[in-house]
C-alpha cells in the first residue's frame, strides 16, 4: 500500500498492526477490508479503530460477524468518526450477545447508512447487552425499532441507563406485562421516562407501565430551522389543555432566539411527582419532568409559574454541560424571554439575589452541588446567572446580545481540547470571548464575576414622590417596613435589619387617608428593588375607600421565599398609583 511504502507515521504503524491482527483471526473480514479503497489510499484514526474492532470481534470467536460488519455498505465506502464509533459499539454488542448484533444488522437503518439515531440505538444496546444479553436480544426484536423515531432513541437511552445504573429497576421494567408484549412507538414515549422515574420515585413505574393509568397527548410541530419536532405530554391524571400550547411556544421562541436548530427532535413532558429534590421541574435529557400541580389553568400561583418552568427546562436542551451559573442563568434568561414574547413580561430576574456568595467567582470556589436541602447554595447559580445575562442584554442591546449568546452556545459545542467530551464546557473566559465585541462587556462581567465594578442602578426611580390619590380624594401618608404585620399596626418602623432577626420575610407597611361620598377603589403597584439594580418583586393590590372611614392601613410581606437567603444590602420600595409614584421607602439588611 502506498502509505506503507512511503514511510510509517504513528497512526499508520498502528493500522499495520491492526491489519495483521485482523488477518490472523478474521481472514474473510481482512479480505473485505484490505480491498476497500479507503484502506489503500491512506488511513485515518477512525479507520484504524474500525480495523481494530473487527479484529477483536473476529478473535472472540465471531469471524462471521466481523465479516458481516466489514461488508456493510457504509463501512465499505469509508468511515467517519461517527460511523467508526458505530462499528466499535456493534462489535461490543457482538462480544456480549452475538445474536443481538446480528438482529441489529438485519434492520434497514443499519444497512445502507447509519444515522445519528441508529448510532444512539446501537450504543444503548451495547450497554444493555453487557449486563443483560438476553434482554438486549428481546429489545432488539421489538417492533418499535423497525423504523427509528426520535422518541425511540430516548426510550433506548432510558433502558440503557436503567441497565447500567439501576439494574434492579431494569429487571422490574423488563418483567412488567406491558414490556413482555413489546414496545410500540407510542409506548416508547413512556419508556423514555422510566430511568428518571425509577431514580426519583420508583413507586410510579408500575403506574406508568399500566395502559389504563397513562394519558398520552402528542403534537408534531415544524420549526423553521430544525424541521419536524414531536412533542408529547405524559400524565397519570387530568391536566390542562394549555400545557401543550406552552410547550410548543417554549420550543418555538427558544429556537427563534438562539438562531440555531433545536437540538432534539423529541420533547417529552411528564407531569408526575418524579423530579429531583426540592425542584419543581427537571430536564433529564430523555424527557422533562414537572410536578403535576403545575399542569393547571386557573388563578393559582402554580398556574402563573407553569410557562416559565416549561421554558426553562426546554432551554436546557441547548444549555447543559457548562458552568452551572451559565446553564441555569441562560435557561432562566430564555424563560424570561419566552414569557416576554407570550404575555409581555418585563425583562427582570425571576430569582432573589444570592445571599450566600458575593460574586460568581466565590460561588465557583464554594462549588455547590444541587442537593436536596432548602435554601441550597446551588440556587445562587440561577440568581447570578440570570443577572449577568440580563445585564448584558440591557447594556449592549438585543441584536448584539443575540450574536454573543449564540457565539457562547456554539463555543460550548466545539470539541474539547483532548477530545474527551462532546463539547467544551463554557465558563467566564468563554463568555467574555463570546461577548467581547461589546464595549460594556468587561464592565458587566467584572460586576458579577469578581464584583470589582459597581452595580448599574440607573433603573432606580429617582423621581420625587407625589402622595396624592385623586381617585379616592386622598393621599399616601406613610410607607415603612417592619418585621411583622403586628409591628406595622403598632407603627413600629425600621430602616435596618440583621439577617439573624428577620423571621423569614419583612412587612411593607402602608397608610393612606381619603374622603369619599361612596365606596371607591384604586389600584396600587408595589415594586421592591435591590441595590444590584434589578427589581425583585412586584405586588398588585386594590385598596378601597368607604364613606364611613377616613383612612386605612395595609401591609404585605416581601422578601425571599423559604428556598432562599436574604442578600445583605440596600432595598428600595416604590409604590405607584395609576403610574404615579405615591410613596417610597428604603431599608438595609445586614449580615
Amino acid at each position: 500500500m502506498p502509505w506503507v511504502r512511503d514511510g510509517i507515521a504513528e497512526t499508520e504503524r498502528e493500522a499495520v498492526q491492526e491489519l495483521v491482527y485482523l488477518a490472523t483471526f478474521g481472514k474473510d473480514a481482512f479480505n473485505v477490508i484490505a480491498n476497500a479503497e479507503w484502506v489503500s489510499d491512506g488511513i485515518s484514526a477512525p479507520e484504524v479503530s474500525v480495523i481494530g474492532s473487527l479484529g477483536y470481534t473476529a478473535q472472540e470467536d465471531q469471524p462471521g460477524l466481523a465479516r458481516t460488519i466489514a461488508s456493510l455498505p457504509w463501512v465499505a465506502d469509508g468511515v467517519d468518526e461517527g460511523e467508526a464509533e458505530a462499528v466499535v459499539n456493534l462489535g461490543w454488542v457482538g462480544q456480549y450477545s452475538p445474536e443481538t448484533a446480528n438482529a441489529i444488522i438485519l434492520y434497514s437503518w443499519a444497512q445502507d447508512s447509519v444515522s445519528t439515531r441508529a448510532r444512539a440505538v446501537i450504543q444503548a444496546l451495547k450497554w444493555i447487552a453487557k449486563d443483560h444479553p438476553g434482554e438486549a436480544l428481546r429489545i432488539a426484536g421489538m417492533r418499535f425499532l423497525t423504523r427509528l423515531e426520535p422518541a425511540d432513541v430516548a426510550a433506548m437511552e432510558s433502558l440503557a441507563l436503567l441497565s447500567s445504573f439501576r439494574p434492579s429497576g431494569f429487571v422490574t421494567v423488563m418483567g412488567h406485562p406491558t414490556m413482555k408484549a413489546g414496545i410500540t412507538d407510542d409506548w416508547a414515549k413512556i419508556v423514555a421516562t422510566l430511568y428518571g422515574v425509577d431514580a426519583t420515585n420508583p413507586q410510579l413505574v408500575d403506574s406508568l407501565l399500566t395502559y389504563s393509568e397513562v394519558r398520552l397527548e402528542k403534537r408534531v410541530i415544524k420549526l423553521p430551522l430544525a424541521g419536524e419536532v414531536e412533542l408529547a405530554i405524559i400524565r397519570l391524571g387530568p391536566g390542562a389543555a394549555r400545557s401543550m400550547d406552552l410547550l410548543e411556544h417554549a420550543a418555538r421562541s427558544t429556537e427563534a432566539f438562539m438562531g440555531v436548530p433545536f437540538p432534539t427532535r423529541y420533547v417529552g413532558l411528564l407531569f408526575a411527582d418524579a423530579v429531583y429534590g426540592s425542584y419543581v421541574g427537571t430536564n433529564l435529557r430523555t424527557h422533562i419532568a414537572m410536578l403535576p400541580r403545575y399542569d393547571v389553568d386557573d388563578e393559582s400561583y402554580e398556574a402563573g409559574r407553569t410557562a416559565s418552568i416549561i421554558a426553562h427546562e426546554v432551554a436546557h436542551y441547548y444549555w447543559s454541560g457548562n458552568a452551572d451559573w451559565i446553564d441555569e442563568g441562560a435557561s432562566e434568561f430564555i424563560a424570561i424571554l419566552s414569557e416576554n414574547a407570550r404575555v409581555g413580561r418585563p425583562f427582570e430576574p425571576d430569582n432573589y439575589p444570592c445571599g450566600q456568595a458575593i460574586n460568581i467567582a466565590t460561588l465557583e470556589r464554594l462549588n455547590p452541588s444541587r442537593g436536596d436541602g432548602a435554601r441550597s447554595l446551588f440556587r445562587c447559580n440561577y440568581s447570578f446567572g440570570e443577572r449577568i445575562f440580563l445585564d448584558l442584554y440591557r447594556s449592549i442591546g438585543e441584536s448584539e446580545f443575540k450574536q454573543g449568546f449564540r457565539s457562547l452556545y456554539q463555543a460550548s459545542m466545539l470539541p474539547d481540547e483532548d477530545d474527551s467530551t462532546e463539547g467544551t464546557p463554557a465558563g467566564i473566559a468563554e463568555l467574555r470571548a463570546a461577548f467581547g465585541n461589546a464595549a460594556s462587556t468587561p464592565t458587566v462581567t467584572a460586576r458579577w464575576y469578581e464584583k470589582t465594578e459597581s452595580y448599574d442602578i440607573s433603573g432606580l426611580d429617582r423621581h420625587p414622590v407625589n402622595p396624592d390619590l385623586p381617585s379616592i380624594g386622598g393621599s399616601f401618608d406613610l410607607v415603612g417596613v417592619a418585621l411583622s404585620h403586628e409591628d406595622c399596626m403598632l407603627n413600629k418602623r425600621d430602616l435596618a435589619f440583621s439577617i439573624r432577626e428577620i423571621p423569614e420575610r419583612v412587612a411593607v407597611c402602608l397608610r393612606y387617608s381619603y374622603d369619599v361620598d361612596s365606596r371607591q377603589e384604586t389600584g396600587l403597584e408595589i415594586v421592591v428593588w435591590f441595590e444590584d439594580g434589578f427589581p425583585i418583586q412586584r405586588i398588585n393590590h386594590t385598596i378601597e375607600a368607604q364613606p364611613e372611614y377616613s383612612g386605612a392601613r395595609w401591609s404585605y410581606y416581601v422578601g425571599p421565599s423559604e428556598w432562599n437567603w436574604w442578600a445583605p444590602g440596600r432595598y428600595y420600595i416604590y409604590v405607584y398609583n395609576e403610574g404615579a409614584k405615591v410613596g417610597e421607602a428604603q431599608f438595609n439588611v445586614f449580615p
